[in-house]
């Protein structure tokens, strides 16, 4: 079909073009108007703008569908995908170097939430409300709210007074030196309430220890939390390491009754050698360390000769073992005090009977001791 206008005929097509044209005209002349006039925006420039507006960018990136008449050859695209590296780049070691600080933080004692908002607090120059925080880290501002209430109680940060409230935080070193006074007070409470806790639930179970210096270090609490009296049966190396804890036991008053295998003074004890202590200490070829404290712990110890590896090792605070312990210690002092009379040639002959068939290890062949060599090897250990 065809129309007449003014005696010119105009296709339909020409019609339609000419509608459009002006209806496209009218509209950019009414935006200019407006002050509204504005260029369709790319994905590069939505990023640019996001950036200076301070949001942050997507995870995700959307690109726009480049229309003819913005597509200028190759460089558009290509400068695109730098500059959106180049962010990408950036974020990961702006991410990187404030991960690091918010573990430290976590480690401290502070949640997540709450290590984000003192880490970016650090970074005010001033005081800022919970809702710019909020905006910044993206996160809701209840939330945020309830963390600067959380860390304003932990003596992190200081809220003004008046509204909105606004919140700065505490610089590091004084935050952290409260922070460790607070720790070292809650530490105290613990030990007392726990040391409390422990005399009530005593633990007379039997444990065996793995490692010669563990043996030494025992030995050294049993002697410095010995009330009354203490019994020690020492080798001669191994006396080497524990005569300063043997003495310093001693010189607060404590009895301490040392058996030991070579003649030597240990102020302030009650020192016995051994009878026959020679021929003692060829038969066990190793070390022994043996120690009861107050009759309520055990020490027993059986040590190489380098004092750095053990045969075996127990000890207890079983009550009923520690008794045993003790009277046998006890009386086998008692019995080298006696034989140590015999040495000098001061007792009578039936003494000299009876102390010569009395049944020692290194006397007699004991069955169960010649199974322990043969299973600990012992038998092996040069003398």
């Amino acid at each position: 079909m065809s129309a007449f206008e003014g005696g010119i005929r105009l296709s339909e097509a020409a019609i339609r073009d000419h509608c459009r044209s002006g209806c496209g005209e009218y509209r950019k002349r009414a935006r200019k108007r407006q002050g509204r006039t504005r260029r369709p925006r790319s994905a590069l420039a939505r990023a640019i703008s996001r950036l200076h507006s301070g949001r942050k960018l997507s995870g995700r990136v959307h690109y726009a569908r480049i229309e003819a008449n913005n597509h200028v050859g190759l460089w558009g695209p290509i400068l695109g995908v730098i500059f959106l590296l180049t962010i990408v780049v950036a974020k990961h070691y702006t991410d990187t170097a404030m991960t690091k600080p918010i573990e430290l933080l976590r480690g401290l004692g502070l949640n997540p939430l709450e290590s984000e908002v003192y880490t970016h607090l650090l970074t005010q120059d001033e005081p800022v409300t919970a809702y710019r925080i909020g905006k910044a880290l993206g996160k809701p501002t209840a939330n945020v709210y309830k963390a600067i209430e959380a860390l304003a109680r932990k003596g992190a940060v200081v809220l003004e007074f008046g509204e909105p409230r606004l919140c700065r935080a505490v610089p590091p070193e004084e935050f952290l030196t409260q922070l460790e006074a607070s720790f070292q007070q809650t530490t105290r409470q613990a030990a007392e309430l726990l040391s409390d806790s422990r005399h009530h639930f005593p633990d007379e179970r039997i444990y065996q220890l793995e490692s010669a210096s563990l043996v030494f270090e025992r030995l050294r609490l049993m002697l410095e939390s010995a009330e009354k009296i203490a019994a020690v049966d020492v080798f001669p190396k191994a006396m080497e390491v524990v005569r300063p804890d043997i003495e310093k036991a001693a010189a607060r008053g404590v009895k301490v009754y040392v058996q030991g295998y070579e003649q030597q003074e240990v102020p302030g004890t009650h020192f016995v050698q051994a009878y026959q202590s020679a021929s003692i200490l060829r038969h066990w070829r190793s070390q022994q360390l043996n120690c009861v404290v107050d009759g309520r712990e055990v020490l027993l110890a059986l040590i190489r000769n380098n004092l750095a590896e053990l045969y075996q090792a127990v000890w207890t605070k079983n009550l009923f073992i520690a008794c045993v312990v003790h009277a046998g210690l006890m009386r086998e002092h008692f019995f080298h005090e006696i034989a140590a009379l015999k040495e000098r040639e001061e007792l009578p002959e039936s003494l000299h009977a009876l102390l010569e068939g009395h049944p020692g290890f290194h006397t007699t062949d004991i069955p169960g001791q010649r199974v322990l060599f043969s299973r600990l090897g012992v038998d092996d250990e040069e003398e």
